[in-house]
């Protein structure tokens, strides 16, 4: 019973879409559900309208397993001005058929584009490259359970690249991508 969650921006309205590629069986009569298609059946993130995001994949991760405690974060930088905002979605069924949470600020502006991880029992992690005060990766934690970004702490100076995050957990690490390395 499992789907893999994808994301696009669209080049027209300058929205953010997901579509749910099933791969499960019925749990009563054993009958497969897969995929019928790749361009039809996208569902927008958030309400109609708003701001425009940049025409690259957002960040995205899970947290939890099954129905009713999956939840699906989605972190995309506004198209104008860099700036980073947050939707959620908690997969309650396996029917998708709208996208209602709203977008909401984190506070935080990225010159590239983020990378989202899962980290240190249930929270997010965050890590961007911020050129204020000074060019750097920063990481920053959000704790889903009463919904507070925790303070950035800088992940060293780096050049201008796209962060990337992996918890293994145990430790974050945070690496950059340069030049195809």
């Amino acid at each position: 019973n499992n789907s893999i969650w994808m994301f696009r921006v669209s080049a027209t309205d300058g929205q953010i879409y997901a579509k749910i590629l099933p791969s499960r069986r019925d749990l009563n009569s054993s009958v497969t559900e897969n995929v019928r298609s790749l361009t039809t059946g996208w569902i927008r993130v958030g309400p109609p309208g708003g701001r425009r995001y940049k025409d690259e994949a957002p960040a995205a991760v899970a947290i939890g397993k099954g129905l009713g405690s999956a939840t699906i974060y989605i972190v995309a930088r506004a198209e104008t001005d860099n700036r980073l905002y947050m939707s959620k979605h908690v997969v309650s069924t396996t029917s998708f058929v709208s996208w209602p949470e709203a977008w909401t600020p984190v506070g935080v502006t990225s010159v590239v584009r983020p990378a989202l991880a899962e980290a240190f029992n249930g929270k997010l992690a965050l890590a961007t490259w911020t050129s204020t005060p000074s060019a750097r990766i920063d990481v920053r934690l959000f704790n889903p359970a009463n919904g507070t970004w925790h303070g950035r702490v800088p992940a060293g100076a780096a050049s201008q690249r796209r962060p990337q995050l992996v918890w293994d957990g145990t430790v974050l690490n945070v690496f950059f991508v340069a030049n195809n390395r």
